[in-house]
């Protein structure tokens, strides 16, 4: 039976690296983000959303919200629409 523990931690792991990836990012293309990220209260950060359409949309994202410097919580966004 797998860890489930440890592929959560892993998981965890893997989303705050791919935060700390976007905000460096976020950093280099637009040098002021970073004084606006110092002064926000907190930061949602979706490092990777993924979106598929075809007549039905779908999308699908896991992140964190950095308060200060620290991971305060991991969250998942779900959207979906009909249209065309």
């Amino acid at each position: 039976m797998p860890d489930r523990g440890a592929s959560a931690s892993s998981r965890r792991d893997e989303i705050n690296g791919g935060a700390d990836a976007t905000l460096s990012k976020l950093y280099r293309t637009a040098p002021a983000s970073r004084e606006l990220v110092a002064r926000a209260k907190g930061v949602l950060i979706l490092p990777t959303v993924l979106q598929a359409s075809f007549v039905v949309e779908a999308e699908y994202g896991k992140g964190v919200l950095r308060v200060g410097n620290r991971t305060e919580g991991h969250y998942s966004t779900t959207t979906g629409s009909i249209g065309f």
